[in-house]
């Protein structure tokens, strides 16, 4: 109980920021599985 009291404290502090940082994340691993798709046909050929 006191964990997600603690753990919703903590979300309504670093809202903004939470997402923002779940976004760059999410943005980083799709860049970088284009990135390899694109090295990986460009070995290919």
């Amino acid at each position: 109980m006191i964990y997600l009291l603690g753990f919703r404290l903590i979300l309504n502090i670093f809202d903004d920021s939470y997402m923002k940082y779940i976004a760059i994340f999410i943005f980083t691993i799709l860049a970088a599985r284009i990135i390899l798709n694109l090295f990986a046909k460009y070995k290919n050929s």
